[in-house]
């Protein structure tokens, strides 16, 4: 188990771009918050399979997204996620539906993309200073456009500028860390 985090924490490290604003520990210990959201949800039986919830963790700020089908579901799905060692804060997003059709999953993923790709693309064609892609977390559900990310107040501007921009987004949810 040792060895597949070690294996983990040198593949992600080569991925990190050089502007990155985590630490490496950071790093690692969002990706443990998503993997301990992941893994409650799979041991409950009633969430594993009346639910469809997204857990993302930057700067140790959990993003949940998804549908519950009741209130009492989405209030211990947060209570528990807010519980989890090193969380800092958690923004709950989930709405109280029936879990969103394979579709829906794929053009939120679609959206995703091109959100992304629009960041990258004014980062490195365009030389716009404000825009730092690698500081970035874009996810999105049910065409509504989350983002995360530790930027200056320019650098997030102009970021949430692209996503709204995009076309296919419905709507921009800024959940910035402002330096």
């Amino acid at each position: 188990m040792k060895l597949s985090y070690l294996m983990l924490f040198f593949v992600l490290s080569g991925c990190m771009g050089i502007n990155e604003y985590r630490t490496t520990g950071t790093f690692i210990e969002d990706f443990s918050i998503e993997r301990k959201v992941s893994g409650f949800l799979k041991e409950d039986p009633e969430l594993n399979e009346k639910t469809n919830i997204n857990a993302t963790s930057y700067n140790e700020t959990l993003l949940l997204t998804g549908q519950v089908p009741s209130e009492a579901l989405r209030d211990l799905v947060v209570n528990r996620a807010s519980k989890i060692r090193k969380v800092k804060k958690v923004h709950d997003y989930l709405t109280l539906a029936a879990p969103s059709s394979m579709i829906s999953r794929s053009n939120d993923s679609y959206l995703t993309t091109k959100v992304k790709t629009r960041i990258l693309a004014t980062a490195i064609f365009k030389k716009d200073k404000n825009v730092e892609a690698d500081r970035i977390k874009v996810v999105t559900e049910n065409s509504v456009v989350f983002l995360l990310g530790v930027l200056t107040k320019n650098q997030a501007s102009a970021a949430s500028s692209i996503a709204r921009k995009t076309p296919g987004v419905q709507k921009v949810v800024s959940l910035w860390e402002l330096l």
